[in-house]
């Protein structure tokens, strides 16, 4: 049996190729093919197909509206409840087939073979609900259902995922953060204690040069009064020499030697006047040179006397020179001193600050455990090392939660797999099971229509056309009435219940046939106090077909009544002949 029936335009065949070759790979069977085989009418064929199949799909575009073939067959679909429509191509209110519009359409026109398209899932929705039995249908609807719902567990999951990794980005930005203000703080307060140091050092320094300058001060001042007390004995001691030696020089000098030192003077201011020199009595000479070297030798005595003292004065003014030069770095080194204290003092208030600024922090809430950092750098470390391995282990939790869900994840699509992999298979072994029973039946059926032909001989108002015995109205029922009041329709009916009755206890019970009789009127309206109009008529017939063949002892769950009035012609005309062929009452056996 045919699974889909394609109704297109020729002109749509490579459009409509790729949805049957998407049905075929998965496991249906579809006819599109529109050669008729040698020996077959057109009608018959397509007829014989269109009743098969389960359902048919009709494939609307420009062409295919226009077709007179897909319309007709379109509305044959939808009279035996099969029709799927499917756009091809957007169509107008206008341009659509009348009767056909009100039909839910799948929209393909810009399907590119993509399973996941929306208008494909809604078309293998509509074409699935009537292939596929309502349990395997019931079992893919729960499957789906538990994978949306896996999905959405995951998606809930990965959400989550994705707000804790946010969330512990953001904790280790604010934690690098903080930590290049505490390593910059730290290094502010390194450079702080070594420039304190090192004003330390130079203080100390200066300092310590201050009390050498004070010290060479003192040393020299010292060595001044020394000198200024020895140039003062030296002067004394130089007066009282001169005194002595005045007062020897007077007690040695007699008369004489006073004539002769008169003379003398005399005589050397003669040879002033006169260089020619003179012979001198020795005895002045003598006293004159003891006199004179003693003199020379005072001389020399206050020359160095003279020349120790001004040694030593140009040693103060050196050490005044020094004393001013090291008062004036000792000025140097205060101010230094001094703008070493302010730096300390800055440094200590922006340590403050930072303290003060980490305290703000903390007391916000922003981090708690850097609290006393500023005070303990080994207490810091520690926690924040503490800090580091809590979000390690958070980290890990996370990812042994990922790999659990990953696990999860992967066990769940093993169980899609599998669960396909079933669908699949069950789907196989039910279109074996549905071919074997079409096959039964299609030999029971062949089997019952060679007796039932057989019984009711060649007679021209009983027609076989392709799986139906067709039976004019008139063999079993009066114009406008449903009562079967004709002994040879009832002789007719009696053939065909034995014959059911016989076909009844060949095939096996697990094959759901059923004999479906189908009541069809013409066109003309009818007027009549039981019946309102020809869909009752119809219906009314066929249910008196079912019903005297329940009376000769077939199975009522074997029997189907239905009703078509006039709307199924098999004859468009509009003489008395098409009118009769239309006045017809059709057996068809088939599955449930």
């Amino acid at each position: 049996m045919t699974d889909i029936f394609f109704s297109y335009s020729s002109a749509d065949r490579e459009r409509v190729r790729p949805v049957r070759d998407a049905l075929v790979a998965q496991g249906f069977e579809v006819f599109w093919d529109q050669e008729v085989p040698t020996g077959l009418d057109w009608d018959s064929w397509i007829r014989q197909h269109l009743g098969k199949c389960k359902c048919a799909m009709a494939f609307w575009s420009a062409a295919s509206v226009a077709s007179d073939n897909v319309r007709h067959e379109a509305m044959v679909a939808k009279q035996q409840g099969k029709l799927i429509s499917v756009l091809l191509e957007p169509l107008t209110i206008q341009q659509f087939p009348m009767g056909l519009y009100a039909q839910q359409a799948a929209n393909l026109a810009d399907w590119n073979g993509d399973p996941n398209h929306k208008e494909w899932r809604k078309l293998r929705r509509v074409y699935e609900a009537k292939l596929i039995p309502t349990w395997v249908r019931q079992q893919l609807d729960e499957l789906e259902a538990e994978l949306v719902g896996e999905r959405a567990r995951r998606e809930g999951v990965e959400r989550r995922d994705k707000t804790l990794q946010a969330q512990i980005a953001k904790e280790a930005e604010t934690q690098l953060a903080l930590q290049r203000e505490r390593d910059s703080a730290f290094d502010e307060i390194a450079a702080l204690k070594l420039t304190v140091q090192e004003l330390t050092r130079a203080r100390s320094e200066a300092e310590a040069r201050e009390t050498n300058t004070l010290q060479q001060i003192a040393a020299l001042k010292v060595t001044v009064d020394e000198v200024t007390r020895a140039r003062s004995d030296a002067e004394q001691r130089l007066s009282k020499i001169r005194q002595l030696k005045g007062k020897e020089i007077v007690r040695s000098i007699s008369p004489f030697l006073l004539a002769a030192a008169v003379a003398t003077v005399g005589i050397w201011t003669y040879q002033l006047v006169w260089p020619a020199p003179q012979p001198l009595p020795a005895v002045i000479t003598v006293s004159t040179s003891d006199l004179e070297a003693k003199l020379n030798a005072a001389e020399a005595e206050r020359q160095r006397l003279t020349d120790e003292i001004q040694h030593q004065a140009k040693a103060v003014a050196e050490a005044q020179t020094k004393l001013q030069a090291a008062q004036a770095e000792l000025q140097i080194q205060a101010k230094t001193a001094r703008d070493a204290d302010d730096k300390r003092k800055a440094a200590e208030a922006d340590q403050q600050r930072l303290k003060d600024e980490v305290q703000r922090q903390t007391s916000q809430g922003n981090v708690a455990e850097l609290s006393g950092q500023l005070d303990s750098e080994k207490r810091l470390t520690a926690r924040a090392l503490a800090q580091v391995e809590v979000l390690n282990q958070q980290i890990a939790a996370l990812r042994r939660q990922l790999s659990a869900l990953e696990a999860a994840l992967d066990a769940s699509e093993k169980k899609d797999k599998e669960a396909q992999s079933r669908i699949a298979d069950l789907g196989q072994r039910l279109n074996v099971a549905l071919a074997q029973r079409v096959q039964e039946l299609s030999r029971y059926r062949s089997d019952f229509f060679g007796r039932l032909r057989t019984i009711l001989g060649n007679r021209p108002d009983i027609r076989i056309v392709g799986d139906r015995f067709v039976f004019q109205s008139e063999v079993f029922f009066d114009t406008g009435k449903a009562t079967l009041d004709k002994p040879e329709g009832r002789a007719e009916l009696d053939g065909l219940a034995t014959a059911l009755l016989e076909l009844e206890k060949k095939i096996p019970g697990e094959i759901p046939w059923v004999l479906r009789v189908d009541g069809h009127t013409d066109v003309r309206p009818i007027y009549s106090p039981q019946f309102k109009n020809n869909w009752e008529l119809s219906v009314g017939r066929a249910i008196s077909v079912v019903q005297y063949l329940i009376s000769k002892g077939v199975s009522p769950q074997r029997l189907v009544a239905a009703g078509f009035g006039e709307f199924q012609p098999i004859d468009a005309d509009k003489t008395e002949e098409a009118f009769s062929r239309n006045r017809r009452i059709e057996l068809k056996l088939t599955e449930r």
